[in-house]
């Protein structure tokens, strides 16, 4: 499936194919895959009276009595200040008891209640998904005229920013090259040295 990509016929019908998000292409991965699980919980609750006088839109929740399964959270506005995504990852080394486990209903609207912090605030939990935290990256990012970036090449934990550092890192470096062969203004084997990780710093050594 691709989700995000550019082609550019040139007048000597050359072809790039740009890919920001899979493409199976059977390129090969490296690194350490489905490290854990990750839930997205959907909630609807007004906490303006809450949120207002200290705006942001992403925060960090640590309750160390919280379940193994929800026990460090990432709560993200979606819209001001009524729609939140509730992101739950799991307690290290704790594992689901069964594969296909997810928590009950019940058990996502107590842990709901629990990261609000105030039992009168009325909230509705609109859906449920859930992810796998991975840590990997493609042994190249090109093959053939197909040129791959984000998170087609490397997929990361969601902290620190690192999904979108590299991202920046892979379209910058792959914008100005391309555009020099773009405009003939240099032969197309420029982009070759997208080919290979190591030509990418940042992924290089955040990965």
């Amino acid at each position: 499936m691709v989700q995000m990509a550019l082609i550019r016929v040139l007048p000597n019908n050359w072809v790039y194919l740009l890919v920001c998000v899979d493409l199976t292409l059977g390129l090969p991965f490296s690194g350490k895959p489905a490290l854990s699980l990750a839930l997205n919980v959907m909630v609807e609750a007004d906490l303006s009276d809450h949120v207002t006088h200290r705006i942001g839109n992403l925060h960090w929740i640590m309750q160390p009595d919280a379940p193994e399964w929800g026990w460090l959270v990432i709560m993200r506005m979606v819209k001001p200040w009524s729609e939140w995504i509730m992101i739950l990852f799991q307690k290290p080394g704790w594992k689901p008891p069964h594969d296909g486990w997810l928590p009950s209903q019940a058990e996502y609207e107590k842990r709901v209640q629990d990261l609000i912090g105030n039992d009168s605030i009325p909230f509705k939990v609109t859906g449920v998904s859930k992810w796998l935290v991975n840590e990997v990256w493609a042994d190249k990012y090109q093959e053939g005229r197909i040129l791959c970036g984000g998170d087609a090449v490397h997929r990361h934990p969601p902290i620190n920013g690192l999904g979108s550092n590299t991202c920046i890192q892979d379209a910058h470096n792959l914008a100005w090259k391309l555009s020099y062969v773009l405009k003939g203004s240099i032969a197309s084997h420029l982009t070759n040295n997208f080919r290979s990780r190591t030509s990418i710093p940042v992924g290089n050594v955040y990965l």
